[in-house]
């Protein structure tokens, strides 16, 4: 990662962590004096402790360079938050409740949307039970919240702000605020949480940052703050869809003796597999985790800058990982890739709900056509020319190569 890319990642990921101290104390600071202030205590670089005081335009300073990225962090923060945040109802204004638990994302549902809350909490061995949501409404008090942040700042000071530390950021954010509400506010639903909202708002802020590049947009100023209504109708974001082709066959078709002890094997490697191509292409790309929607050991979504690089970067990762796979397992799995562009209009609550899921449905009519034309003709050649290979054939997995007894 280039070390602007690294730089907006943190002032982007952390740029909300204010609010969880503003809970914990109950200071009447705003939450992006309160989060800057913390985290200079830990040697964050002035570029990233921006992004945390500077991501409201209302509070911005007029000493920022035009090319800050705290205007990329101010529009992604605004992109994040029309994503994930939705009205309880019509009334306007503002009702804040600071010990409001994080609601069950499930409760809106079905036919009889349900009142489930989740229990205030980390991530942590020994409160696993806490984790599932429950119909008893338990207050978020400044206690729990300062717990939270207690051991987010324990883990922050074991860190560096590099590229090397990125994923233990990313894990310990996900640890301490999964289950914070990232709004109090009365009038929205609070079901998404903090670490959520600020992985998201990483997300789209290091994919604004590739796009800003690969345009030779220069003036941040000018083309996120003050031409944000302009950049939101941008085709300027790319969702990358994957699916592992053949899990399930590759996993349970077994007849060897002892079959049962292959099936959890099997589906840790074919996982393995899975996120290796996820990081390959991450790693590549100049992007983190933050930027993976969601990925499971078939499928998965990550949203990225809508460059040329990345076109090229997924279709390269794409070939690589399916020769491995036809060298290894022959035609029993493929990996299916989907791209499509879309724009920060587009998955705001302004917009309508049809043009959120085409974006979705794009993508599945592509992984579908990639299915059906798997192969080149080169391929084609290849895999019928090949025959058996020198060794026996393996009994769990009936691959042939060099198998020991």
């Amino acid at each position: 990662m280039e070390e602007r890319m690294v730089n907006q990642f943190y002032g982007a990921l952390l740029h909300d962590i204010g609010k969880a101290v503003q809970r914990a104390e109950n200071v009447r600071k705003k939450h992006q004096i309160v989060g800057a202030d913390l985290l200079e205590k830990f040697d964050a670089n002035r570029e990233i402790t921006r992004s945390l005081r500077y991501h409201h335009s209302d509070y911005m300073s007029s000493s920022l360079p035009k090319d800050s990225l705290s205007y990329i962090t101010y529009i992604a923060d605004n992109i994040a938050s029309g994503t994930d945040r939705r009205s309880e109802n019509d009334e306007k204004g503002w009702k804040w409740n600071s010990k409001t638990p994080l609601q069950d994302i499930f409760n809106r549902f079905g036919n009889e949307p349900s009142k489930r809350y989740i229990a205030p909490s980390e991530l942590r061995p020994n409160v696993v039970d806490k984790i599932l949501p429950s119909k008893v409404m338990h207050d978020y008090t400044p206690g729990e919240y300062s717990r939270g942040v207690s051991y987010f700042e324990e883990g922050l000071s074991a860190i560096e702000f590099t590229e090397e530390y990125a994923p233990s950021v990313l894990n310990l954010v996900e640890a301490t605020m999964s289950f914070m509400p990232s709004s109090t506010n009365m009038l929205e639903v609070a079901d998404i949480s903090l670490y959520d909202h600020m992985k998201l708002t990483a997300a789209y802020a290091c994919s604004i940052l590739q796009y800003a590049e690969e345009k030779g947009i220069a003036d941040y100023e000018k083309t996120f703050k003050n031409g944000a209504n302009s950049f939101y109708k941008k085709q300027s974001f790319m969702l990358i869809g994957f699916r592992l082709e053949g899990v399930q066959d590759f996993i349970y078709t077994i007849t060897s003796k002892g079959a049962h002890k292959q099936l959890r094997s099997r589906a840790f490697y074919v996982e393995m597999m899975s996120q290796w191509f996820v990081d390959s292409f991450l790693k590549k790309s100049g992007l983190t985790r933050a930027n993976v929607l969601y990925s499971d050991t078939e499928h998965g979504y990550i949203i990225v800058g809508n460059t040329n690089d990345n076109r090229n970067i997924i279709v390269e990762a794409q070939k690589e990982f399916n020769e491995f796979l036809l060298e290894n397992f022959g035609v029993k799995l493929y990996m299916a890739v989907g791209t499509a562009g879309f724009s920060a209009s587009q998955v705001m609550m302004e917009n309508s709900s049809d043009e959120y899921t085409n974006i979705f449905r794009e993508i599945d009519f592509i992984l579908d056509k990639n299915s059906k034309n798997r192969y080149q003709a080169s391929e084609i050649l290849k895999l019928n020319k090949a025959g058996k290979k020198d060794g026996r054939e393996c009994a769990v997995c009936h691959s042939t190569g060099k198998v020991k007894s």
